[in-house]
C-alpha cells in the first residue's frame, strides 16, 4: 500500500514539473526593458571660484533725522525732496530777527559790563598803593579788590551769554550734517517749528558709499574667517538693470568687499550677519532695495565640476547617475557644493571623465539602460550633401 502511495506521489511531482516547464516553453523569451531616454555630461576639472550666494538688504551707512534747534518761523526751503546734498549745505533758515536782536543785547550787556570792570580794576590798584602808605585801611582796600573781581566774573557770564545768543544765531539755518540725499520735508515755509520737537523736519541719508547687509549660514564662518585674514573678501550685489531682453532681466554686477562679520551666530536663524562696503558712484544700489549678493571667498583648483541638474537628493543624502561602459547606470552618493553658471562642484563621489544624467532622471533607476538624447535647444545634425543626393 505504501509503494502505490509513493508511486502516485511521484507522478504528481512529475505532472507538476512538467506543467511548469511547458508554460516556460509557451511563454517565450523574457522581455527586456526599454533604454530610458536621458540626456548626459561629462564631469570635467576647471577652477572655480569658492562662493556664498543669498540676499541682502541695501541700507545706508549714516542716517540723520535733522531737526531745529531753535524755535522760529521757517522763512525758506533751500533744498528740493530727493536731491543731493553736501555736508554743511543750506536747508532751511528760520526768522533770525529775534535772534539778532538778542546777540545786540548781549554784546551791549557786556560791554558796559566790561566798562565797569575795568573802572572796578583801576580802584582796586589805587587802594593797594594807598594801602601800603597806610592812607587807607585793610577793609577799605579788600572792597575794591572784591568789587573788581566780581566785576571780572560778570565779564565772563557776559561774554558767555553773547557766545550763546551768536550760536542761536547760528542755528536759524539748518545745514546738513552729512553728505547724502534728502528724503521728503515734513514741513514748509511759514510754518512755525519748536527746538523741543521730536518730528525731524528732514531726513538725509547717505548714499556714496554705501552698505549691504546680509547673512551667511553658520557652516561656513570658519572658511569666511580663515579667508579674511588672508585679505580683502570680494562681495559682490547683482542688481535687476530693469531693461529686459527676450523676457529677461538682466542683472547689473556692483563690486564691494566684506567690511564686517557679526560676532555671533543668530541661534533663530543659523546665520551670522554681514555687511559689505560699496561705492555706490553711479547710484545703482538704493536704501531699503532688496539684491542678490555673491561672497567670493577664493578659488577651487582642479575642482571637478558637473551641471548642477546632475545632482539629486534622496533619503540617504545627494547622488548622481554615473553611466557605465555598457550604457546602465549607477546610482553613486556625492558631497557637492554649488557654483557660479548652474554648476555643482563634486567634493566625492566623481572623477573627471565619468558620465553623469542631468536630465531624465526621475524614469531611472540602478541598473537600467539609457539612450542618450541631445540637450534640449541643440541643434540636429547637419546633412550633407551627398545625403541629400541620396534620398528619394
Amino acid at each position: 500500500m505504501s509503494r502505490l502511495v509513493l508511486r502516485m506521489n511521484l507522478l504528481v511531482v512529475a505532472g507538476l514539473a512538467a506543467a511548469c516547464g511547458g508554460g516556460g516553453e509557451q511563454g517565450g523569451p523574457r522581455r527586456e526593458r526599454p533604454p530610458v531616454s536621458v540626456t548626459t555630461a561629462v564631469a570635467t576639472t576647471e577652477s572655480v571660484p569658492i562662493e556664498i550666494a543669498t540676499v541682502g538688504t541695501v541700507v545706508s551707512m549714516h542716517t540723520v533725522s535733522v531737526m531745529p534747534r531753535v524755535s522760529g518761523q521757517i522763512t525758506s526751503v533751500r533744498f528740493k525732496e530727493g536731491q543731493n546734498v553736501d555736508k554743511g549745505a543750506l536747508l532751511f533758515e528760520i526768522d533770525a530777527a529775534p535772534f539778532a536782536a538778542a546777540v545786540a543785547q548781549a554784546e551791549a550787556v557786556l560791554a558796559r559790563d566790561t566798562a565797569q570792570q575795568e573802572n572796578a580794576d583801576a580802584d582796586a590798584a589805587r587802594y593797594a598803593q594807598m594801602l601800603a602808605s597806610n592812607l587807607v585801611s585793610p577793609q577799605e582796600s579788600g572792597t575794591k579788590q572784591a568789587t573788581a573781581k566780581a566785576l571780572r566774573a560778570t565779564v565772563v557770564a557776559d561774554q558767555a551769554a553773547l557766545d550763546n545768543a551768536k550760536l542761536n544765531l547760528s542755528w536759524t539755518r539748518v545745514t546738513s550734517p552729512i553728505s547724502g540725499r534728502a528724503d521728503q520735508r515734513q514741513i514748509d515755509a511759514g510754518n512755525i517749528v519748536q527746538a523741543t520737537g521730536t518730528t525731524p523736519i528732514v531726513v538725509i541719508r547717505q548714499t556714496s558709499p554705501i552698505q549691504v547687509s546680509f547673512s551667511v549660514p553658520q557652516q561656513e564662518l570658519a572658511e569666511v574667517q580663515a579667508r579674511m585674514k588672508a585679505g580683502p573678501l570680494h562681495v559682490k550685489a547683482l542688481v535687476p538693470s530693469g531693461a529686459k531682453t527676450n523676457g529677461d532681466d538682466p542683472d547689473i554686477a556692483v563690486d564691494g568687499v566684506l567690511s564686517f562679520l557679526g560676532g555671533a551666530v543668530d541661534p533663530s536663524t543659523g546665520t551670522i550677519p554681514c555687511k559689505a562696503d560699496f561705492p555706490n558712484k553711479d547710484d545703482a544700489l538704493w536704501p531699503g532695495a532688496f539684491v542678490r549678493v555673491v561672497l567670493t571667498l577664493g578659488t577651487r583648483e582642479g575642482a571637478v565640476v558637473v551641471p548642477a541638474t546632475a545632482v539629486q537628493s534622496s533619503q540617504q543624502g545627494p547622488f548622481a547617475f554615473v553611466v557605465k561602459s555598457d550604457n546602465t547606470v549607477e546610482m553613486r552618493p556625492v558631497t557637492s557644493v554649488g557654483a557660479p553658471g548652474g554648476r555643482a562642484v563634486i567634493e566625492q563621489g566623481l572623477a573627471a571623465g565619468d558620465k553623469v544624467v542631468v536630465d531624465g532622471q526621475l524614469a531611472l533607476v540602478p541598473g537600467a539602460r539609457i539612450a542618450e538624447r541631445p540637450p534640449v535647444g541643440s541643434m540636429p545634425p547637419a546633412v550633407t550633401d551627398g545625403a541629400k543626393d541620396a534620398q528619394p
